[in-house]
């Protein structure tokens, strides 16, 4: 089963409040970012959550990897 490294860092308004990293097959972080989703949804504060990860691509015109910035986000306002 392939594993993930992503961070999730959540934001109250603009300000980050809480930043954590996880490592794990996607059907657990995509567990983790539901509950985090549920748990923003139901405050009146502005909040959002951010996942991200690093994705290592090959690109054939440039003949050399690179690295492909992937994020997925939810926010209550």
């Amino acid at each position: 089963m392939q594993t993930f490294d992503v961070m999730f860092t959540v934001y109250l308004g603009e300000q980050p409040i809480r930043r954590w990293q996880m490592v794990a097959p996607q059907e657990f972080i995509i567990m983790k970012f539901l509950q985090t989703v549920q748990q923003i949804a139901s405050q009146s504060q502005p909040m959002k959550v951010i996942v991200s990860r690093d994705e290592v691509i090959w690109d054939q015109f440039e003949q050399k990897q690179k690295i492909i910035p992937c994020t997925m986000e939810f926010q209550n306002y």
